[in-house]
């Protein structure tokens, strides 16, 4: 079975057995969007970070691109308002970390970590660029509730594996988490040589859940 990285990330977050059943049931049923809905609401700021939106604009310049961009015409004003200061927020968080910076962005691949014969996770970085001459992957934390902090080390772990499975070979170093609204960086040191050991019961629960969830 392939899982997105997103489902996968919930089910461990999960605190009972009824909840992960629950995400299955939503992921199996295609009744959940909300990775794919987070890029879209955040997609002006996600413009802006990746250089297609205001290339070469000021700090002022780029915040001032975004009403435009935020704006749904069926939305309410209140809705309107929220997703512009939601994007505002989160681009001002990534501004401050690489406003100074030298960003060549590239096009972010598709990859596949094979946990087990029976399970594959599916993930995309939301930003693989140099940052002043160092190649790096980021993944981006947007939402308000951020994931707790062995989740993060598992998808870093899991970027790494992915990520040379690819052909790409980047330092673990330099895969990074960005948890945007609190504006924290998470790195791993090194590469987990028991990682695969540690979350195999993980992702033979989750097979489990997924061949026995209608």
């Amino acid at each position: 079975m392939i899982c997105s990285l997103k489902c996968f990330c919930d089910f461990l977050e999960a605190q009972t057995t009824q909840q992960q059943n629950a995400i299955i049931k939503r992921y199996k049923k295609g009744t959940t969007q909300s990775s794919k809905g987070m890029m879209i609401y955040y997609s002006p700021a996600l413009q802006l970070m990746r250089g297609r939106l205001c290339p070469n604009g000021t700090l002022a310049e780029k915040l001032k691109s975004l009403p435009a961009k935020c704006f749904i015409k069926s939305w309410t004003d209140k809705l309107n308002d929220a997703r512009l200061e939601s994007n505002t927020l989160v681009f001002k968080a990534f501004y401050s970390e690489f406003g100074n910076k030298k960003l060549k962005v590239f096009s972010s691949p598709r990859l596949q970590c094979l946990l087990s014969t029976d399970v594959a996770i599916s993930m995309q970085p939301d930003l693989y660029a140099e940052v002043d001459g160092v190649s790096m992957v980021w993944k981006l934390g947007l939402s308000k509730d951020s994931p707790n902090e062995q989740t993060i080390r598992y998808i870093l772990q899991m970027m790494n594996r992915a990520l040379k499975h690819k052909g790409i070979d980047l330092p673990i170093e330099q895969i990074c988490y960005f948890d945007v609204r609190p504006g924290k960086i998470y790195v791993e040191k090194s590469a987990d040589g028991t990682f695969v050991t540690k979350i195999a019961p993980k992702a033979a629960a989750l097979a489990k859940a997924w061949e026995a969830v209608a």
